[in-house]
């Protein structure tokens, strides 16, 4: 499911969540995240990425 994840990231040019996937879930499960941190700290991620202009 990981690759399924990262692939559709990828495919929608979500290019700050695909470069902050893998430490927002090792963060998740070591910190015992919610599903609602870690999907907002990779949307915050691919926010601030686009307007940086990475």
């Amino acid at each position: 499911m990981k690759k399924k994840i990262e692939q559709l990231l990828i495919d929608l040019k979500f290019k700050g969540m695909v470069k902050t996937f893998d430490e927002q879930l090792a963060l998740a499960e070591k910190n015992g995240l919610s599903v609602y941190e870690v999907i907002y700290n990779l949307l915050a991620e691919d926010y601030v990425s686009g307007r940086s202009g990475a």
